[in-house]
């Protein structure tokens, strides 16, 4: 779970700079269809490690609440997994756009 965590902050600043760079520029860092691909698979991918890590967080809290009692750790586990999901659906909307845009560059 932390490692799907630091993945997706890792991208997310990536997916900053870059557009950080195309406000200030006006250009942007990967031209013509690759940029929009960058953005299209690079969306799909994160969106399945996070994916990943919140059934895997969810996994861990129910077999450690199985054996005993809830605790501060399996609580903080839950909510940790809990965010993953939310940040898996905000992924998965932001690659139906990415896709739109896509297949518009594309057919131009």
């Amino acid at each position: 779970m932390m490692s799907t965590i630091i993945i997706g902050f890792v991208y997310n600043l990536l997916q900053m700079g870059f557009s950080i760079f195309t406000v200030v520029s006006g250009n942007r860092v990967l031209s013509g269809d690759g940029g929009y691909l960058f953005d299209f698979f690079g969306d799909k991918i994160i969106s399945y490690f996070l994916i990943s890590g919140s059934s895997a967080g969810f996994g861990l809290t129910v077999e450690l609440r199985r054996g005993a009692p809830s605790n501060s750790f399996t609580d903080k586990a839950h909510a940790s997994a809990s965010l993953l999901l939310i940040g898996f659906l905000f992924t998965a909307i932001a690659s139906t756009f990415t896709s739109f845009a896509l297949s518009k560059k594309t057919n131009s």
